[in-house]
């Protein structure tokens, strides 16, 4: 007997033509260019080139300001990586870093609620007390 000859797919996944494109699209714009345009942006536009420039002058300014946006999307990723390394350390092991999340979630739940219930005038501490 033969089988059908059918794919299976995981759900929740999207398939290649499914997936929205990532790839930065080129920058129409009135050529030569004196100045960065306003309207670029730097995630959805690909890197302008040297013959988009009136002179290279404009250009070096152009990849001068390539150069900072790099370092500041850097900056902001060693930021995070710093603040999940002493997080880490801190913590410790995934199971306890788990443990902490669902506590501080709890938290937050809890102080939500103890402010909702405050502005109806109802006090936790008094209750709790008695």
């Amino acid at each position: 007997m033969a089988k059908n000859a059918t794919t299976t797919k995981k759900v929740g996944t999207k398939s290649s033509t499914e997936k929205e494109s990532k790839k930065r699209t080129v920058f129409s714009h009135a050529k030569p260019l004196t100045e960065i345009p306003a309207s670029f942006d730097w995630a959805k536009h690909r890197p302008l080139k040297q013959k988009d420039f009136a002179n290279k002058g404009f250009y070096l300014r152009f990849r001068a300001a390539q150069f900072m946006h790099s370092a500041e999307v850097a900056t902001a990723n060693a930021e995070k990586a710093t603040k999940a390394a002493i997080r880490f350390e801190t913590v410790g092991d995934e199971k306890t870093a788990k443990k902490v999340k669902r506590a501080e979630r709890i938290a937050k739940q809890l102080a939500e609620l103890q402010a909702e219930l405050a502005e109806q005038g109802i006090d936790l501490d008094t209750i709790s007390a008695e």
